[in-house]
């Protein structure tokens, strides 16, 4: 045939190019074109860069990308058959298609906690993890949400290596101590830096008088993904703020889609895993009448001249009550409780090509194991994300939050000299032969303390009645506002220019109040007011520029300045002798008043 051909001048060149084209036609009339979308299975969230393609007996082949918006076109030769969509750090999802049309399928792929995750924030953007060479800890928001808490550094116990929690105490509201790598500090503090959604925030002690945490207004359930800077590479970025570390909380944003409504809702119980083996009414009288009799050689004596017990003859007796039973105080079971507590999130989430918001409630109320400790947190976030054109995307974020704490402890003293004040500090050192209440009804009470009673030695603490039945103790109020804008440019491909201003506001209110009867301040009664209020800013403008070449050569180059301003405010006053028993706030009658403020701005920080 190709000898015909030449024949009237066609060369073999030509007739070869015809027969291969005329293949290639026929196979590209027998193939159709599926088209589809994969997104997350749990945010609907569109993937980019999924691999979809058919399924053979030696594996994949034809594999399509999905787009920026998830979409992929697939060539399929022939139906019945199965197409396999799998992502890095996703679980592979196999699909059978039967028929073809015009209609988009869509694939839903599960996350593979297991596997190697894709993208790590690191710093003032992100890294593919395969690429990473500092050392990154990563935790998945949907694992700190597997146990209830009311912080999340408390739910980030055990999930991230190299990152040690420990909780002080079993106060509501007590921040946990966290350290990334063992103790290392610059400016005495160990604790690590913490940035949420480019803005870092104020995480130290400020209350003057109880416990407090910055970080439990923020929810667990609003967190996306949790990544720990361990090394000084990894941290070199932040300066030396970064000394002990880096946490960056990458918050939840909106998925295009259709409108999400979620609730989550969790309801717990908290007890005392074990308290002090302590003597009761009979040994302890036992007990100290024998020290007496070791001493003295007898314990038929006054350990104060001129006091007599009415109780008894011995050093130390047993008190009985208007029933005749004998007087056997568990203090430790009078001061502590189950304690209970729910939070309630709901949110709202939702958006188009263009949009996508997300708008989150939260309400929390936890009691303390121990009686009279409380915390209630309303708060609520939002954010918008906004595509205006296709080089320019806008941004902004806003959290607000409320606190209320109340606690008969007396964490801290800067306020008062006195050491260990305070209802369970009570409770461990006062006597079981002491009753709660006289038998009128009365707190047991001699002028602010336990006093003699049964026992001829006097007990200078006031009883845990002193404190609960008056109601003295610490209230604090603390409000947080977290908000950020920002802007991206990009006027070529992988070209980002992003500028980011955010502020932080935090204020904290402590109220402290001590009746007569609690034995603060030579037992005239004590009353304390403290503020404080923190503002700081920080504005950042980065360029970042990101190439590869064959796949295989990976290019980040990153250059910015950062302006940082830390403002502190506080004042506080003291007042002694309660002048007007029934006015136990500050601003009532007392006889002596102390007090102190100061202000403490740094320097602007930049960072090129």
């Amino acid at each position: 045939m190709i000898d015909s051909f030449n024949s009237i001048g066609i060369s073999r060149r030509y007739v070869i190019a015809l027969l291969i084209s005329f293949f290639y036609c026929t196979i590209g009339a027998n193939a159709q074109i599926l088209k589809g979308i994969v997104v997350d299975a749990r945010t609907h969230e569109p993937i980019i860069g999924a691999v979809v393609g058919v399924k053979t007996k030696d594996g994949v082949s034809g594999g399509a990308s999905t787009d920026v918006d998830g979409h992929f076109s697939l060539a399929v030769k022939s139906v019945p058959t199965t197409i396999v969509a799998s992502y890095t750090g996703y679980n592979n999802e196999e699909i059978s298609i039967f028929e073809l049309n015009n209609e988009e399928i869509q694939i839903e792929l599960t996350e593979n906690f297991n596997a190697l995750q894709g993208v790590v924030v690191v710093g003032y953007g992100t890294q593919k993890r395969e690429n990473l060479t500092t050392s990154v800890s990563s935790v998945n928001g949907k694992a700190l949400t597997e146990l209830s808490s009311n912080s999340f550094e408390n739910a980030l116990a055990g999930k991230a290596s190299g990152v040690s929690i420990t909780v002080p105490n079993g106060a509501v509201g007590q921040a946990p101590i966290v350290h990334v790598r063992g103790v290392s500090s610059i400016t005495s503090g160990t604790q690590p830096l913490y940035v949420i959604d480019g803005v870092p925030i104020a995480s130290d002690q400020y209350s003057s008088m109880t416990t407090n945490n910055p970080l439990a207004t923020i929810n667990p359930a609003d967190i996306e993904s949790l990544d720990v800077l361990k090394d000084a590479s990894a941290a070199a970025l932040y300066g030396s703020r970064a000394a002990n570390g880096v946490v960056l909380i990458t918050t939840k944003q909106g998925k295009k889609g259709k409108v999400q409504v979620n609730y989550q809702g969790t309801l717990s119980v908290t007890s005392a895993a074990s308290l002090y083996d302590i003597l009761n009414a009979t040994q302890y009288v036992a007990m100290k009448n024998l020290a007496v009799a070791n001493r003295y050689g007898t314990d038929e004596i006054s350990l104060t001249t001129g006091y007599e017990s009415p109780y008894g003859n011995k050093a130390f007796n047993l008190i009985r009550d208007k029933n005749g039973k004998v007087v056997d105080t568990d203090w430790q079971d009078y001061v502590t409780r189950d304690g209970w507590s729910n939070t309630h999130t709901v949110s709202i989430g939702g958006g188009n090509d263009n949009v996508t918001y997300y708008l989150s409630a939260n309400h929390l109320n936890q009691n303390g194991i121990q009686v009279g400790n409380n915390l209630v947190r309303n708060l609520v976030t939002a954010n918008i994300k906004a595509k205006v054109n296709n080089w320019l995307s806008l941004g902004g974020k806003v959290t607000l939050s409320e606190s209320n704490l109340t606690d008969y402890e007396y964490h801290n003293n800067s306020y008062y000299g006195g050491a260990g004040a305070g209802l369970f500090w009570s409770a461990l050192n006062n006597a079981p032969n002491i009753p709660k209440f006289f038998d009128d009804g009365s707190i047991w009470n001699y002028y602010g303390q336990t006093g003699r009673g049964p026992n001829t030695t006097n007990i200078a603490m006031s009883t845990a009645a002193s404190f609960i039945e008056t109601g003295s103790g610490v209230k604090q109020n603390s409000q947080q506002t977290i908000y950020n804008f920002n802007a991206d440019f990009t006027p070529i491909k992988g070209l980002i220019i992003r500028s980011q201003y955010g502020r932080n506001i935090y204020r904290i209110e402590d109220r402290a109040y001590f009746a007569p009867e609690a034995g603060m301040d030579s037992a005239a009664g004590y009353a304390a007011n403290a503020f404080t209020k923190v503002d700081q800013y920080t504005w950042t403008n980065t360029i970042d520029y990101q190439f590869d070449i064959k796949d295989t050569h990976n290019f980040d180059f990153l250059a910015g300045v950062e302006v940082f301003e830390k403002k502190r405010n506080a004042w506080g006053a003291a007042r002694s002798q309660q002048g007007d028993l029934d006015n136990d706030i500050f601003a009532g009658a007392f006889n002596t008043i102390a007090s102190r403020g100061n202000t403490a701005r740094p320097a602007d920080r930049k960072s090129v």
